[in-house]
């Protein structure tokens, strides 16, 4: 033992621990010959007694570390046979635990035999149905009066539940029931194929996937063929009417048995689990604290057999569980969206069992304890931890809390998470299915650091994409771009939002320009709009790359707009008869979109229009075109319905043919030909990103995201400080 760190070796033991329990007087030493110091004298030395299991499980409080005992090694079964249930044993080894596993495993795997599987497989289709119910919504009443073995079923279940409410279903009994060609099925008592198509129903039985006449017999009650099926079942010791072979250990939270059995009066029940009880005592000596360091031993014995089986070993070790709570609380970023094979996996996880293990190859945590060879076990301590450290959750509420204890925290320079609202939204006709619900309101989260704001706002080419599937709920917006000097691709802005509007990516536009006013004190330029010429490529952004996104576009084009309105009276470079803040949504956009090439091939690739007319829309992609109006009108008239549909597209965009052609658009010819042609860059950074996961938590992808940032951060304080 570790004086510096004593701790109660008990807690380490599979054996539960319970009363009748006591400790002696410490002002009544006890001396143990074992127990001495270096000069050969006995210690002074306290000792603490335990029952191993008892019947009553009340007040089991540990009276050397106040620490609950569950009070019972092992629960089995009600139908378990008591001659096996309660075999004594006087030694505990891996050898005898495997002698016990072999024993059971010969058992089971004659419920994987063929022959007896299936019976198996209808028993527990059935029982799956008797135990959920229809699962439906709770809309139509269901009268009569429920059968008293239906009704010990329910309660049984509910105790397996162990006080956590489950939410409110149809109370509708799963029939058998037959269609028109007299084939069976499962349905609901409630559902009408006409009606209430949202209740249970199941055709499966038609496909002849279980045994069907026994299933039949069994919703049926027909009690002869049920017999005679079981019956051959018990023969080989896995029918419902054979004894179980259900043992768990004490501290299993399991209420019920896994399997299905039949009591005396041949009723279908849920066996319950019993504790068994046993009388062997555990005494642990130890001696005094101020002797631990003369006697840094304890010692431990056992009297009277074990009458129940030898308890697996499902427990791991108090300390090394604080280790490994140790370790997960240093996952930062990881920890949100933690599962237990991304546990195994982690690189955190490899270091520290190389540590520990540095003779086992390719070690794992089962290496260092079985116990956590049960993923639910991991399962548990994630869920502690994240419990922990995220209190408000990993949705909505948990990125809010994130948020205000940055702002208390940490000074504004360092601040990630710029902004955070719920707010209405008015949409426009063109925004289509793109809306959200009258009940739902619009969700976004802004991520910028004050240094991307400043590269933002001397930026001159840059991209916009949005994804759909890294975090559960939201959608991704990026800006982003390649940093011109280092040439280093960059995420200005990562935006979370739960809608695809126009109005919500105006929001998103204006919220991002509103950061970077607060981080350099001027909104972000854009060439058509702060230029002193046409012909001046020194000032603003000289191009946006996009793919066709709709509410993405004039979501830009609107904020520009709106931006336009708010400066001083000007006229246009371009169309110098007009003011800027006469020109429409897709007027800006003309100035400064740039639509993507590759999005566009890849479009026409899959067209099924003729080879020559997929050329002519290849062809639109271009600086000038000698015939555009004749080459549509060819598209149109050669290419078929599919063709037209992509001709009929760009137009309705209003914004897609001026983002294809030069000459359609007002963007300066040099800026063209050196600004990007495709949205590359930022379906890279997007891929990127995804790669850190997909269906991610709001805050396990925020935190992701951040991680992300903050390296291209890095890199890009090493290349402006060092030129590395």
């Amino acid at each position: 033992m570790d004086p510096k760190e004593w701790s109660n070796p008990l807690q380490d033991f599979a054996y539960a621990q319970g009363r009748p329990s006591g400790a002696s007087w410490k002002e009544k030493p006890v001396f143990v010959d074992v127990l001495r110091d270096a000069e050969g004298k006995k210690v002074p030395c306290r000792v603490y007694h335990f029952t191993c299991m008892t019947v009553d499980t009340t007040m089991n409080i540990c009276p050397y570390c106040a620490y609950f005992w569950p009070g019972q090694g092992v629960k089995t079964c009600e139908f378990n046979d008591p001659d096996i249930a309660t075999t004594p044993h006087c030694e505990a080894s891996r050898d005898t635990l495997k002698c016990r596993r072999d024993q059971e495993l010969a058992l089971q795997r004659l419920l994987v035999a063929p022959e007896h599987a299936l019976v198996m497989k209808t028993l527990a289709y059935f029982t799956a149905i008797k135990n959920r119910g229809c699962q439906g919504p709770l809309n139509e009443p269901t009268y009569g009066v429920r059968p008293q073995s239906q009704m010990e079923w329910d309660s049984r279940v509910e105790e397996g539940r162990r006080g956590h409410t489950s939410k409110e279903n149809c109370e509708g009994t799963v029939i058998l029931d037959y269609d028109a060609k007299n084939r069976p099925f499962v349905r609901c008592e409630h559902y009408n194929r006409n009606r209430t198509v949202d209740h249970f129903v199941d055709y499966s039985i038609r496909r002849e996937m279980f045994e069907t006449e026994y299933l039949i017999a069994l919703f049926e009650g027909d009690q002869q063929i049920i017999n005679d099926v079981e019956e051959a079942a018990n023969l080989s010791g896995n029918g419902p009417s054979s004894g179980c072979l259900a043992i768990v250990n004490s501290s299993s939270v399991r209420v019920n048995c896994p399997y299905t059995h039949r009591n005396g009066d041949g009723e279908l029940v849920v066996g319950k689990l019993r504790r068994l009880p046993c009388t062997s005592k555990t005494r642990l000596y130890e001696p005094q604290e101020e002797y631990r360091l003369m006697c840094p031993y304890v010692l431990v014995t056992c009297s009277g057999a074990h009458n129940h089986p030898i308890p697996l070993p499902t427990k791991t070790p108090p300390r090394l569980r604080t280790r490994l709570l140790e370790l997960l609380r240093s996952f930062d970023q990881d920890l949100p969206d933690l599962t237990p094979r991304g546990f195994l996996r982690h690189a955190s996880t490899k270091i520290w069992l190389a540590s520990q293990l540095p003779g086992v190859p390719n070690p794992t945590l089962s290496d260092v304890h079985i116990s956590l060879a049960n993923r639910d076990h991991l399962r548990s301590y994630i869920t502690q931890v994240q419990t922990a450290c995220f209190p408000h959750g990993t949705g909505w509420e948990g990125l809010k809390a994130a948020k205000e204890e940055q702002d208390r925290v940490l000074p504004p320079n360092l601040h990630y998470i710029r902004h955070m609202n719920e707010a209405q939204l008015k949409y426009d006709v063109d925004d289509g299915e793109a809306t959200l619900p009258s009940d739902t309101p619009f969700r976004v989260v802004l991520c910028m650091t004050p240094e991307n704001s400043k590269r933002l706002l001397h930026a001159q080419y840059v991209q916009c994409d949005i994804g759909f599937k890294r975090i559960a709920g939201f959608h991704e917006f990026e800006l982003g771009g390649l940093e011109p000097i280092s040439r280093t691709a960059l995420v200005f802005a990562r935006v979370y939002l739960n809608c695809q509007s126009a109005a919500a990516h105006k929001y998103v536009f204006d919220c991002i320009d509103q950061v970077v006013y607060q981080d350099t004190g001027e909104h972000i330029r854009w060439r058509h709009l702060c230029a002193r010429d046409r012909y001046d490529l020194s000032v603003g952004i000289l191009q946006i790359t996009a793919d066709q996104h709709s509410g993405q576009a004039k979501g830009l084009g609107l904020h520009l707009q709106s931006r336009a309105r708010y400066m001083e009276e000007q006229y246009d470079l371009h169309e110098p008869d007009r003011l800027l803040s006469s020109l429409s949504d897709y007027d800006h956009l003309r100035r400064v979109f740039r639509l993507c090439a590759v999005h566009i091939l890849r479009n026409i690739q899959k067209s099924k229009a003729p080879d020559n007319v997929k050329a002519m829309m290849r062809s639109l992609i271009c600086i000038t075109h000698d015939n555009w109006t004749g080459t549509i009108e060819d598209i149109r008239r050669q290419g078929g319905k599919s063709a037209i549909n992509w001709l009929d597209d760009k137009t309705r965009s209003k914004f897609a043919f001026p983002g294809m052609c030069w000459s359609l658009s007002f963007i300066p010819l040099h800026a063209w030909k050196v600004g990007d042609s495709n949205s590359n860059i930022i379906e890279s950074l997007h891929s990127n990103a995804n790669r850190e996961g997909t269906s991610c938590s709001l805050l396990g992808g925020v935190k992701k995201g951040q991680y992300l940032d903050s390296l291209k951060e890095k890199d890009m304080k090493a290349f402006e400080n060092t030129g590395i």
